[in-house]
This record gives structure tokens, C-alpha cells and sequence, in this order.
């Protein structure tokens, strides 16, 4: 082939196509690593806020035992409140990787850009969820104390 077409480089593909793929499994698992890795100091980080706030919360528990409210009233109400960060914090960070998503497939890829609605509704309904189980974690033991041992001890 090359002594009839001497003007004609042979490219060996299906190397340059293994090297592609390899070089793409790097940056899929950096990612993943790098997704885990935010994952995992986003729990530390909202674990030292509910320990940092317990006291707080124990306060709030008892005066609203104290004007009658029940256990349950006040489990719901600090899953409102969980509920709510886990979904301003899902919706922030949702966000924030549409847009970068969008750039960078636009942009440097340039591959077009398709909404997931199922992922976004994941990336809102995954922190909420969390949130509510860590607050529920770490506010269960706390409804059981009783108003008169706190407000003594204030």
C-alpha cells in the first residue's frame, strides 16, 4: 500500500482507538474518586454541623415538649428542617453540574448538550434524602429527653 501511495501515512487505528479508551477509563474513574471523595466530606461536614448544633436542638426539643407539642411533632418538624437543607443543598449542587456539564460537553467536547430530568430529580432527591437520615440519626435519641432534666441544667 505504501509503494502505490507514497504521499499516504498508515495510521494504526485500532492502537490510537485503545489508547483513546484507556485514556478515558483514567477520567471516568478520576471522577468517580473525585465524586466519592466530595460525597464522603459532605457527610463529615454535615455530621460536625448536627454535633455542633445539638445542644441547640436538645433546647429546642424540650420548650416545645414544655408548650405541649408531642414527640412526633417534633421529629416532623426537624425533618421539615432536614428536609429542606438536604434539598437548597441538592438543588445548589444540581446546578452547579448542569452548568458544568453544559460547558464542558459545548464547549470542549463539543458535543450537544441533553436535559435528564431523572438525574436532576436524583441529584435533588439523593442530599435530601441523606440529610433526613443523618438528622434523623442524630436527633432520635434526643427527643426522648425529658423538659424538666434540660431546663434544670440551663
Amino acid at each position: 500500500m505504501a509503494a502505490a501511495f507514497p504521499n499516504v501515512t498508515a495510521i494504526p487505528v485500532r492502537e490510537v482507538l485503545e489508547r483513546a479508551a484507556a485514556l478515558l477509563a483514567q477520567i471516568a474513574f478520576a471522577v468517580r474518586w473525585m465524586a466519592a471523595f466530595s460525597l464522603a466530606t459532605g457527610l463529615v461536614v454535615v455530621a460536625g454541623a448536627l454535633a455542633a448544633t445539638r445542644s441547640e436542638r436538645v433546647y429546642e426539643s424540650v420548650i416545645l415538649k414544655t408548650l405541649g407539642a408531642t414527640r412526633g411533632a417534633v421529629a416532623r418538624a426537624f425533618a421539615a428542617e432536614y428536609a429542606c437543607l438536604g434539598a437548597a443543598a441538592g438543588a445548589g449542587g444540581t446546578l452547579l453540574a448542569v452548568v458544568l456539564a453544559w460547558v464542558v460537553l459545548r464547549f470542549v467536547l463539543h458535543v450537544p448538550w441533553v436535559l435528564e430530568p431523572a438525574t436532576l430529580a436524583l441529584g435533588v432527591a439523593a442530599p435530601t434524602g441523606v440529610a433526613l437520615g443523618v438528622g434523623f440519626l442524630a436527633t432520635f435519641r434526643l427527643l426522648g429527653r425529658k423538659p424538666l432534666a434540660v431546663l434544670r441544667r440551663e
